[in-house]
């Protein structure tokens, strides 16, 4: 039985790392995109990195979007989500970098490439 393909756009925090965690143990994980949430774009990549790496997925491409929200102001919640935004979890160091694709361009590749053959899903 063929796995669906997902690509997740994701903020990585305590949620997305489960989703993560879900997206590659039980589906064809090909792609992750990251962008500002409750914590910057720097954690949530890095988390994502880390998540992957843990999930002995840490071959899957990692691509950083925005850094800022198109619309309204900032609202990170250290409060809640610790200032790593993984509150007080310490994952493995990540091996890899996130690609130098801009995410949006990254997700744009794949699709065009391969039209219908993925499910984008956005938590981010």
């Amino acid at each position: 039985m063929t796995r669906p393909k997902l690509l997740i756009d994701c903020d990585p925090g305590h949620d997305d790392a489960v989703a993560l965690l879900f997206g590659a143990r039980h589906f064809d994980l090909v792609g992750v995109t990251t962008t500002h949430g409750n914590s910057s774009l720097a954690n949530s990549t890095r988390n994502a990195l880390a998540v992957l790496e843990l999930a002995r997925a840490g071959h899957i491409p990692v691509a950083k979007g925005c850094d800022l929200p198109l619309i309204q102001p900032s609202l990170l919640a250290p409060e809640t989500h610790g200032d790593t935004g993984l509150g007080y979890a310490q994952p493995p160091a990540a091996r890899k970098s996130p690609l130098v694709q801009h995410a949006v361009d990254f997700l744009i590749e794949r699709v065009l490439a391969a039209p219908g053959e993925y499910t984008l899903v956005c938590i981010g």
